[in-house]
């Protein structure tokens, strides 16, 4: 198949729906940055929100960007896709986030954009066009990583809960909500890892696939990587401040030091995905891990029920979003056609 010619403007929209993504994938994952800090008063709602922004900037720069190489090169052949696969995962992934905040829901950006460029590819040129190996390495670890926290999580709390059985209450919170500082400080830069080198993998795919760069040359320059972690922490900064105005950091608490057991399994995962090169949906993560840590201060009904809804969509987002990729790369060829 021949491949659409890029021009200027096109690898503008590209790198800025990129941006947009970045930002409203932060937005979206506000809440969980935040909210377990905020919840067990660790720390005030405006110190929480600004330190998790300016955190999540630094994420690109403190860890490996061995995300962006995975989006760059490792899903889908660069030389076989079209800037139609690319426009159409960005579209998919703003598509995404306003029906799910129309809807209540909350379909994470990484999967959206991911699964959308898969769908895309697969329209466009097959299956040939996929690598076997990195779309594998997705797969199972969207599928894991959630698990692997709940286990770290439960665990963790398990060993934690024996160790402070007798230990004074009052002193325990009060020392467990200043290790939270660490645990969501942790957090917070290997989410802004994740979300930022997904949205830099994708203007490098661009800018391979416009000929600016070939396929085995370095990550783009660091004007890119600030200007994905301006985006991120701008969404987070304005996700974060928007939900304390509506009220709606609400679940169910947990205990200072359950949440800190939490934020460490959570940041544990994101860190090692990250090492790996491996994109996870950061708020799933978290999830799990808040799952796995509240077994023993039995959780509401309601708690369930919003965490239940928060791994069903984490599950359906995949799938979901190829499929609507895959019609959205269609309507832009025939558009350019």
């Amino acid at each position: 198949m021949e491949l659409l010619q890029i021009g200027l403007g096109t690898l503008v929209l590209m790198i800025a729906l990129t941006l947009a993504m970045s930002f409203v994938g932060a937005w979206q994952a506000a809440a969980s940055s935040v909210e377990s800090v905020i919840s067990t008063g660790a720390l005030r709602p405006a110190h929480a929100v600004i330190l998790a922004a300016s955190l999540n900037s630094l994420g690109p720069f403190l860890l490996t960007p061995a995300i962006a190489a995975l989006v760059a090169t490792g899903l889908v052949d660069p030389g076989r896709v079209d800037s139609a696969c690319v426009l159409a995962a960005l579209a998919t992934a703003l598509a995404f986030a306003v029906v799910g905040a129309r809807l209540g829901l909350s379909p994470n950006s990484t999967h959206t954009a991911l699964g959308a460029l898969l769908g895309a590819s697969i329209a466009a040129q097959g299956l040939g066009g996929l690598s076997v190996a990195g779309v594998s390495m997705l797969l199972t670890a969207s599928a894991l990583a959630p698990a692997a926290a709940f286990t770290c999580a439960a665990m963790g709390w398990i060993v934690l809960a024996h160790l402070l059985r007798c230990s004074n209450p009052r002193v325990t919170d009060r020392f467990a909500r200043k290790t939270q500082w660490l645990t969501c400080g942790v957090f917070n830069v290997a989410r802004g890892n994740q979300i930022a080198h997904t949205g830099l993998g994708l203007i490098w795919l661009a800018l391979i696939i416009s000929g600016l760069v070939a396929a085995d040359d370095a990550a783009p320059g660091w004007v890119f990587s600030v200007l994905v972690a301006l985006a991120v922490g701008a969404g987070t900064l304005a996700g974060g401040f928007a939900l304390i105005r509506q009220h709606r950091l609400s679940r169910a608490r947990l205990r200072p030091a359950q949440a800190a057991c939490a934020e460490a399994a959570a940041a544990f995962i994101l860190a090692a995905t990250s090492s790996a090169g491996i994109p996870v949906a950061s708020p799933h993560v978290l999830t799990a891990s808040t799952l796995g840590a509240s077994q023993s201060g039995r959780p509401s009904l309601k708690h369930w029920g919003i965490n239940a809804r928060v791994l069903a969509t984490a599950v359906l987002s995949l799938p979901g979003a190829a499929l609507v990729g895959a019609v959205i790369w269609r309507i832009i060829r025939t558009l350019i056609a």
